[in-house]
């Protein structure tokens, strides 16, 4: 890769992230919850997500996130105290915690879900059949990146 291309790319993942980062922040101050910060919902999101069949239990969803245990502990206490999450416990081990959505916490995660479709589909407006077609294929690409080295950092 040539020093300018490296520097397009490197210009282009800092400014995406960061813009991505504020765009989604001034959303969820505006529609959402404005107690809730980008981490928090990304938490309810993991949630949302693993949420069935018993895998929504703190170890799947610290994994999910790429955090340690305990920081998803705080997130998630913090998350109960403020309405947003409940604890509970399977019947056959009690040790075994599940978290589950509270109405506040579905109606949050709603709305986020929402933020991201209009997001992704005021992207796509702009770029034809073909360019969506080749840009999901690249950040497929970077997304697998991603994933392995944040695997590989924990």
């Amino acid at each position: 890769m040539q020093d300018l291309q490296n520097q397009k790319l490197n210009d282009f993942f800092v400014s995406s992230f960061n813009n991505l980062l504020i765009l989604e922040e001034a959303y969820l101050r505006k529609h959402c919850a404005a107690d809730l910060s980008v981490r928090e919902v990304h938490v309810l999101a993991a949630v949302a997500k693993l949420s069935g069949d018993q895998k929504n239990t703190m170890a799947n969803i610290a994994k999910f996130l790429c955090v340690s245990p305990g920081s998803l502990t705080t997130a998630v206490n913090t998350l109960v105290t403020k309405g947003y999450l409940e604890r509970s416990y399977t019947p056959r081990d009690r040790r075994v915690v599940l978290i589950h959505l509270s109405a506040t916490g579905e109606e949050a995660c709603a709305k986020h879900s929402e933020y991201h479709k209009q997001l992704i589909n005021a992207a796509a407006d702009k770029m034809t059949d073909k360019e969506v077609e080749i840009l999901t294929s690249a950040l497929e690409k970077v997304c697998e990146f991603t994933v392995a080295k944040a695997e590989r950092a924990e």
